[in-house]
């Protein structure tokens, strides 16, 4: 039997740093990785197919992986009869060995996992879910200085994101791990989280120690936040994930309490961002951003789209409760 662990995280949160400690495990990653970029110079450990096939849901959708728009409710329905499914179905029968198990990780997967699980189901793959968990604050300073992000923008696609993962695996076997454990002692985060997630302990004992401590050198590390530092930079509710998410984590699994907490925090975003993102501004939205002519609409257009960041979603979601 095929099986597959499957990385969901959002980006920046450590998601190629745990996929990289994998690589050296000698886990099979495929055969057409991204090539490494000034901004992950370690590597990002992502399959070039997987990337493409996620940018081209989203791009299908009108969205991008930086949108902080929801997705359609009915997304999924929108690729009925499209031949991105059969190109799934060879990437897992092409890039997958039997008997073996593959990592497969891309952030996108955390909010588009829903469309490639029925064709894990239909190849008979074992599947199983590591749930990569970092201070928001930090991913949010790393967007900035990669992106140029605001603060309020990269928190809010946090919690998008890390919603998702928790919502899209939740009946999953699945482990959790905090990137800070993980470069504190890659060998019991890792052997942890594969525990949690039904899976055989990783066999550390070929593994150069060498190149693991190089690979996970504290001077990757250029953010750095204290939990201290939620309430006064976060809105509460990012606040309020983060320090569940580091509980499940630390536990080893939610309890029903925390799947009720966890599903109270999303109805609550979902509530807030109902304010702005009716349907009708979801549609006349992607609608507008179909249209490329004439040259001065395109122009007026980033100028609304360059007002809309600075404006009333991020100014109002600093103050979700």
């Amino acid at each position: 039997m095929k099986k597959c662990l499957v990385v969901l995280g959002m980006h920046r949160s450590g998601t190629s740093a745990f996929t990289g400690v994998l690589d050296l495990l000698g886990v099979n990653l495929g055969t057409r990785m991204l090539e490494t970029q000034h901004d992950n110079p370690k590597g990002f450990f992502e399959n070039k197919y997987v990337v493409q096939a996620n940018d081209c849901i989203l791009e299908s959708l009108r969205s991008s992986w930086d949108d902080p728009l929801p997705l359609p409710g009915d997304w999924q329905a929108h690729f009925e009869g499209s031949t991105l499914h059969k190109d799934i179905r060879t990437f897992l029968n092409t890039d997958m060995v039997e008997g073996r198990l593959t990592a497969l990780k891309d952030p996108r997967l955390a909010r588009l996992l829903p469309i490639w699980l029925p064709h894990f189901r239909a190849e008979d793959v074992s599947l199983h879910i590591a749930i990569v968990i970092r201070n928001p604050l930090e991913i949010a300073e790393s967007l900035a200085s990669r992106n140029n992000f605001s603060r309020q923008k990269s928190l809010l696609l946090w919690l998008l994101y890390m919603l998702d993962a928790e919502e899209h695996s939740r009946h999953l076997p699945r482990g959790f791990v905090h990137f800070d454990k993980l470069l504190a002692d890659p060998r019991t985060a890792v052997s942890a989280s594969f525990e949690q997630a039904g899976l055989a302990a990783p066999d550390f004992g070929n593994t150069d120690e060498a190149a693991l401590g190089e690979f996970l050198d504290r001077n990757m590390r250029h953010h750095e936040y204290a939990d201290a530092d939620l309430d006064a930079l976060c809105p509460a509710l990012v606040a309020r994930y983060y320090r569940l998410l580091c509980a499940i984590a630390q536990r080893g699994k939610p309890t029903e309490a925390d799947l009720s907490a966890i599903d109270a925090i999303r109805s609550q975003l979902r509530g807030e961002l109902a304010l702005f993102y009716n349907a009708d501004v979801v549609q006349a939205a992607r609608h507008v951003d179909g249209l490329t002519e004439p040259e001065w609409f395109a122009r007026e257009l980033t100028k609304i789209r360059d007002n809309f960041e600075r404006d009333k979603i991020y100014r109002e979601y600093r103050y979700i409760a």
